[in-house]
């Protein structure tokens, strides 16, 4: 008695302790989920140089306004590039390192506010919204300067955290938070306008919780719906109203509403020259790509059916026919069930569904589309269940919502969808796990349906989602549409990309171009890029005199000959008036063969394509004539660029 008294004492008194070390380790481990998420955005900031999307915004950024930027893409995304000028103000924002640093730091700061969001609202344990916020960020294949896209994301994600707290604490500051976030999007991107569409959610709850008052017997309540559904709506909008009347009142006071129209117009006319950019041609494609994967869906959900079936029968088999319960019958029984959740991601490779080339799409694209449409099942499955919370209905129908509406709006279909997970990947998780752990079989027309096989099939899914996830995102680095390779030289000569590792030819490259600028002391001095080159006009800090991106479907002929004219008309007036023109080397290739100094060389049939494409160019047609007119004749050229003056 002495001894058990004695030992529950000494029990009670290390209890606090051991609550109080159990407590400093989760704070530790919290803490460095913390800093993890801070900084593994900026992992490739000095890695690979990119001549499309990145130089391109950065460009934008730097030479914002009419005078360097096409309207149509300045008020189309006029709050990004806004924001993108403040960066470009900072110390080392004339630089692409610091760009990368201060751009992906946006980047670190959603995957924090979405962590502290699903841990202290939606009561998600730290870990489980870790892994969640590791995953979404190895989906971040963007390159963080487009900050079109990431600001829009964030916008998506505080508009979704407002909204929460808002209807489940009727907070009506919040709700108004919430519409600012959606109206500030649409400036972000006008594209964004079918975000409005997250009202649903609201609307959703509201039904929700009506229909628990009632099943509640609480009828008073009946009465009060319509003034609810109301209050919230109009909350939401009034704070939707005043972030585009202080946007448009800045705007109009800087370039007038006049030149916005006339630049949305265009952007609205656009479809007719891109035609992927068509609303319709975007939701077919959305389509068309769950569509196509449910290929894969279906002979997922045949392995588990059949595996379910088999580990039923031996569960029966162990039932009725073992007199004792031996535990290496239940060993085998078990593994029988793991081994159906094994046969997925073996098949999956075996058809060779994901590839194991991580600098490429490759690897992550169908296990990305695969873990998308595994968010909207379990969003639909848990906005249904009856017995599911109308809090978590609510924060599942959002994340429907949010995964179906980012691809919206965007010529990148489910690509746009995969870089804004920040809240529906750690929802996957908490959910999966749940079930996991929680879920027991169920009795259907009198048979009992096992979930330990399911539980096997969904971890195996999750493993291999998690695995080509996390290795895409530590070695992918966007470079013009694909990921980079074998970085390990350094452009010289040129500040802008100091401290940039990239390949050997793209350091060649910049290194002779930059000698020749400095040489010819062309910084600062106005330049026409043509052929996706654009990124030249940050690299080599010269302010592009129209689109940097000129050869892009989305800037049409009509549009670039009229710039043509304006320039002519310059130099006319302004004899000291030249912009440089800087066009990438096959068009200068191209000039040669026409010019007779390539006839009767042998070509592949890549470069007759090519040729047969410029040929049949109008905008480079209006460009050749203009460099006739003015003659401009060639003063540089390397492997991958050519200089006219």
């Amino acid at each position: 008695m002495t001894e058990t008294t004695q030992f529950r004492g000494r029990g009670t008194k290390r209890g606090p302790q051991g609550a109080e070390t159990l407590k400093r380790i989760q704070n530790l481990l919290e803490s460095l989920f913390v800093l993890a998420l801070a900084f593994y955005p900026l992992r490739h900031v000095n890695i690979g140089l990119d001549l499309w999307d990145t130089g391109y915004n950065y460009a934008n950024y730097q030479y914002v306004g009419t005078e360097h930027m096409d309207p149509m893409w300045l008020f189309a995304t006029y709050l990004s590039n806004g924001v993108g000028h403040f960066l470009t103000g900072l110390p080392n924002g004339n630089t692409l390192r610091g760009m990368n640093i201060y751009t992906g730091l946006f980047v670190s700061a959603f995957a924090l506010a979405a962590y502290f969001f699903c841990v202290r609202e939606i009561k998600m344990r730290p870990w489980v919204a870790f892994l969640g916020e590791f995953t979404a960020l190895n989906l971040c294949w963007c390159p963080t300067a487009k900050l079109y896209d990431y600001i829009t994301y964030g916008f998506l994600l505080f508009c979704v955290i407002f909204l929460y707290l808002g209807l489940t604490g009727e907070k009506k500051w919040f709700l108004f938070a919430a519409g600012v976030c959606l109206g500030c999007n649409v400036l972000a991107r006008f594209s964004n306008l079918p975000e409005a569409a997250l009202i649903l959610g609201v609307w959703g709850y509201d039904v929700m919780l009506e229909r628990t008052f009632q099943k509640a017997g609480m009828k008073d309540r009946v009465e009060g719906f319509w003034t609810r559904l109301g209050r919230h709506t109009l909350w939401c909008v009034l704070g939707y109203l005043a972030a585009l009347a202080v946007l448009f009142t800045d705007l109009h006071m800087r370039y007038g509403l006049g030149s916005y129209i006339e630049g949305i117009q265009r952007l609205l006319a656009m479809p007719a020259a891109a035609p992927d950019y068509k609303a319709l041609s975007m939701l077919k494609g959305l389509a068309r790509t769950y569509w196509d994967h449910l290929y894969w869906m279906v002979r997922i959900c045949l392995i588990l059916a059949a595996g379910t079936v088999l580990y039923g029968a031996a569960c029966r088999v162990q039932e009725k026919c073992l007199k004792k319960d031996r535990k290496w019958a239940r060993v085998c029984v078990r593994a029988l069930g793991c081994a159906t959740g094994l046969a997925v991601p073996l098949w999956l490779y075996s058809r060779h569904y994901a590839s194991f080339l991580f600098y490429s799409y490759d690897s992550m694209v169908r296990p990305g589309i695969l873990f998308l449409m595994l968010a909207m099942l379990i969003a639909l499955v848990r906005v249904l269940c009856p017995g599911c919370s109308v809090r978590e209905k609510l924060f599942s129908g959002m994340m429907f919502l949010i995964v179906v509406i980012t691809s919206i709006g965007s010529n990148n279909g489910v690509y746009s969808s995969f870089n804004n997970l920040f809240l529906a990947a750690p929802y996957v998780v908490w959910e999966s796990v749940r079930f996991i752990a929680q879920a027991s079989d169920k009795k259907i027309l009198n048979l009992r349906l096992r979930v330990f096989p399911a539980k096997c099939v969904l971890a195996a899914v999750l493993f291999l989602c998690f695995f080509q996830f996390s290795c895409f995102g530590a070695t992918f680095v966007f470079s013009e549409g694909t990921g980079v390779r074998n970085v390990d030289s350094y452009a010289q000569g040129n500040s802008v990309l100091e401290g940039v590792r990239m390949s050997e030819e793209r350091a060649r490259w910049m290194t002779q171009i930059s000698e020749y600028v400095a040489k010819e002391n062309l910084t600062g001095k106005e330049v026409i890029l043509y052929g996706d080159v654009p990124s030249l006009s940050f690299y080599l800090q010269m302010p592009s005199a129209f689109n940097p991106w000129s050869d892009l479907d989305s800037y049409s002929a009509g549009q670039m000959e009229s710039e043509l004219e304006q320039v002519s008309l310059a130099m006319e007036q302004d004899a000291g008036y030249r912009p440089v023109i800087m066009v990438e080397k096959r068009y200068q290739s191209w000039i040669q063969e026409n010019q007779g100094a390539g006839q009767g060389s042998e070509v592949s049939p890549l470069e007759e394509r090519v040729r047969e494409q410029i040929s049949q160019d109008a905008k480079w047609d209006l460009l050749r004539r203009f460099m006739e007119d003015w003659q401009y004749e060639l003063s540089y050229e390397n492997e991958k660029f050519a200089v006219y003056r």
